[in-house]
């Protein structure tokens, strides 16, 4: 959606690339640190998903803000 609403090609790629890491490391987060230091992880996955969060703000915002003219005629 945001190719198709004229947001920068660079950061659709980059934002659709953050969008498969999340769930990839979710699924591999039980085998990657097992034990005491498993909480490691799962910080990392939160704040991965939580830059997924925000990169999905961007995105919407800027295609908001590129069919704003649009909107006013």
């Amino acid at each position: 959606m945001g190719a198709l609403g004229g947001v920068a090609p660079g950061f659709v790629a980059v934002a659709g690339v953050w969008g498969l890491i999340v769930p990839l490391l979710g699924l591999a987060q039980t085998g990657l640190l097992v034990g005491p230091m498993e909480y490691v992880i799962q910080v990392l996955h939160l704040l991965v998903g939580l830059a997924a969060i925000g990169m999905a703000e961007g995105l919407a915002a800027q295609i908001d803000h590129r069919q704003a003219p649009l909107q006013q005629t």
